[in-house]
């Protein structure tokens, strides 16, 4: 069965794009225009992964998505991706978000990019597309070409 990435994002048209080439790559996408800091309905979901961003409107909700994913017994192995223009809040929360196994994506990005993030998060906990054929290496090599000073992960 394909993966299914959860995207919270209140900007439309990013969403819009992220979605179709997700799901052009089989895997099943599901998004909210706002950050959803009920858990139970991010359990409902059952999402593979979370993609998010950082600031919705003026607020930084995105830090209580990750804090609140992290705290459920449920979800706290959850793969999530930061997906933002925020550097430099996030480059000042870099060793807590590192802590919690938090990929960052700085936008503007590379769409190759993206998508090998998003193989390499889901790869971390085994879920994949129905027909994904490349390895981790090719995913490792393109994420470590990311233009951008694109980041995505600790030790990476």
């Amino acid at each position: 069965m394909a993966a299914h990435i959860v995207i919270m994002n209140d900007a439309v048209e990013l969403v819009e794009t992220m979605k179709i080439l997700l799901e052009e790559e089989g895997y099943r996408v599901t998004t909210y225009p706002a950050a959803i800091v009920d858990m139970n309905e991010l359990r409902l979901a059952k999402p593979d992964l979370v993609i998010l961003d950082w600031l919705f409107g003026r607020e930084a909700d995105g830090l209580q998505v990750v804090q609140a994913v992290r705290l459920d017994k449920e979800l706290a192995a959850l793969p999530l991706i930061v997906c933002t223009a925020a550097q430099r809040q996030i480059q000042e929360m870099q060793l807590h978000l590192s802590g919690k196994n938090v990929r960052v994506l700085y936008k503007p990005f590379d769409l190759e990019v993206f998508l090998a993030t998003v193989q390499q998060a889901l790869g971390a906990q085994g879920a994949t597309t129905d027909d994904a054929a490349e390895d981790d290496s090719a995913v490792v090599g393109a994420v470590a070409e990311a233009p951008d000073g694109a980041q995505n992960g600790p030790g990476e």
